[in-house]
């Protein structure tokens, strides 16, 4: 979609430098189907080499008649599958004005192995928030490869594809420059020269994005037995009352997230199973787990557990009662929060 060519950006305290104007003049959105918008993601996909960090930069800007006021519009932003940000509410994180842009930066790491991955980005409209509108909508993506502790950025010597598969949309590569949503810039900057200023946010797990590989047939587990407890169908079945549409504590491309209780109903956790109609593969599913159980952090929700029989994919993660601080602090009948 595009905007009236008459309107004009207020860059406000934004650089005019960070993107030309159609870039916010121009953008790709979900429509206006609500039942089917949330069923489905806003994807596309870029491959980028193995072993480096990207430094992933969004674009944003709301210029519709029908979108001027927060809660209108708000969706969350999921990387490699992995939740990046929730509740991005354009209207709002601009002092509910219309014509102004923002953008906003999230740093991916891409592990390595293969000579390159896909990097997948997916825009989701957001059930917690409620919007007035099941939609999601994205200006620009510019993607910055960073330099690795050596200070190198090179990468295999590889024939580019004259194709890139993209869900959703289709996206073209420039390397100078962010042009209308449909143009990405794939850019080498040493991890010295980033910008500051906007929001950095490393992707963590507990809802996903989108990906797409169908899976038929049943498999024995390939990863390694000192890993986080495998679950069996059979108990994680149990722990969501097989799985009850009433635990479901939300939905992303992956599939859903539901609320279950094991160890005889003492534990509470978060089980996070595969749609058999997504597309995300069983080599992504087992490097979530083998890189996931590796990690013991206080702000990143942990991986316990596991399941991967008769082609089900199910993650078991620590269950958050209060659920988000988005929440507890914007259009909520819940208590103020004290400063402790």
């Amino acid at each position: 979609m595009a905007a009236d060519p008459n309107i004009t950006i207020d860059y406000g305290t934004t650089p005019r430098y960070i993107a030309p104007q159609n870039v916010y003049t121009t953008a790709r959105s979900m429509g206006s189907n609500a039942q089917v918008n949330y069923n489905y993601n806003l994807t596309w996909m870029f491959g980028v080499d193995s072993g480096f960090s990207f430094l992933v930069r969004l674009h944003f800007c709301e210029f519709t008649d029908n979108i001027t006021k927060v809660n209108q519009r708000v969706f969350d932003v999921f990387l490699n599958n992995r939740t990046a940000e929730q509740g991005v509410d354009v209207i709002l994180l601009v002092n509910e004005q219309v014509y102004v842009p923002l953008y906003r930066d999230y740093v991916v790491m891409v592990p390595g192995g293969n000579l390159q991955q896909d990097l997948w980005l997916a825009l989701h409209p957001d059930p917690n928030s409620k919007p007035q509108y099941h939609d999601a909508i994205l200006n620009g993506v510019e993607i910055f490869k960073t330099s690795d502790p050596k200070s190198n950025l090179a990468g295999p010597n590889l024939t580019p594809s004259p194709k890139h598969n993209v869900v959703g949309s289709s996206l073209a590569l420039s390397s100078r420059q962010a042009l209308a949503i449909g143009l990405c810039v794939v850019a080498a900057a040493s991890r010295h020269h980033m910008h500051n200023g906007a929001k950095y946010t490393s992707a963590s797990s507990h809802t996903t994005g989108s990906a797409k590989t169908n899976t038929t047939g049943s498999y024995a587990s390939s990863l390694p037995s000192n890993l986080c407890r495998h679950f069996s169908f059979v108990e994680i079945k149990t722990a969501t009352n097989n799985f009850d549409d009433s635990l479901v504590l939300g939905v992303g491309g992956f599939g859903k997230v539901y609320k279950g209780e094991i160890d005889g109903g003492t534990t509470k956790v978060a089980i996070k199973r595969g749609n058999p109609l997504s597309e995300q593969g069983v080599h992504e599913f087992q490097t979530e787990i083998e890189m996931l159980s590796k990690l013991r952090l206080r702000h990143l929700v942990s991986l316990i557990r596991y399941c991967e029989e008769n082609c089900e994919m199910i993650f078991v993660y620590d269950y958050m009662a209060h659920r988000t601080l988005r929440e507890h602090l914007y259009i909520t009948k819940k208590p103020p929060l004290p400063w402790k």
